[in-house]
């Protein structure tokens, strides 16, 4: 929680800033507030949440490229099995939940569709480094609902690093545009899950 408290410190700053200097002059443009849930399983509650600031740049008409940096928590399903001891036959499974807080690099274009342009879709790739987790539940999931996901046991992978692709519409307004996305995201080793998010673009002068 220290980490996204002083996450979310950095982007009002940050949006003070760019908004004295009347936009154009500061790096970041864009913020935004997310929810997320794993893919698996999706009966448990595996809700988290995410804050993040980008930057747009404009490649050509109605094509952007956008990157920049997220706190995200997560919590994600893994599992792992083992034969008991000597008896090969003997098979023990166990899922646990556990809990994520990470630090993501998205990079993705963004492209705008329509006679208005309100449509867009994003593809690309994200690198994230994984600051904690932590085990929140342990359970023995019946054999027919057991997940064999990311890494043995309680220990993720600190670095990680995969697809994300996302659709999402623009609400346009005086001095900013809303942006209201889903995405889906299936990292390597953690972090697959769906992701909604609600935005806000500085417009530049």
């Amino acid at each position: 929680m220290k980490t996204a408290f002083l996450f979310v410190n950095i982007l009002i700053f940050n949006v003070s800033i760019s908004q004295n200097r009347n936009n154009a002059t500061f790096f970041l443009t864009e913020y935004d507030v997310s929810i997320n849930h794993s893919i698996y399983n999706p009966l448990i509650n595996t809700f988290g949440f995410g804050l993040g600031g980008y930057k747009s740049i404009k490649l050509k008409n109605d094509i952007y490229f956008n990157s920049g940096i997220e706190y995200n928590y997560s919590k994600q399903l893994q599992g792992y099995q083992f034969n008991g001891g000597h008896d090969v036959l003997s098979i023990d499974v166990n899922n646990f939940l556990i809990s994520i807080n990470s630090l993501t690099i998205p990079a993705r274009f963004r492209m705008f569709y329509g006679s208005q342009k309100k449509i867009f879709t994003d593809f690309g790739v994200f690198l994230e480094n994984n600051l904690s987790s932590k085990k929140v539940l342990s359970f023995h999931p019946y054999e027919s609902n057991s997940n064999y996901t990311f890494n043995n046991g309680e220990s993720i992978q600190q670095l990680n690093l995969g697809l994300n692709l996302g659709t999402g519409i623009r609400f346009e307004m005086n001095s900013i545009d809303l942006l209201l996305r889903s995405e889906f995201r299936m990292g390597l080793f953690n972090s697959r899950y769906v992701r909604i998010s609600l935005g806000i673009n500085l417009k530049q002068s």
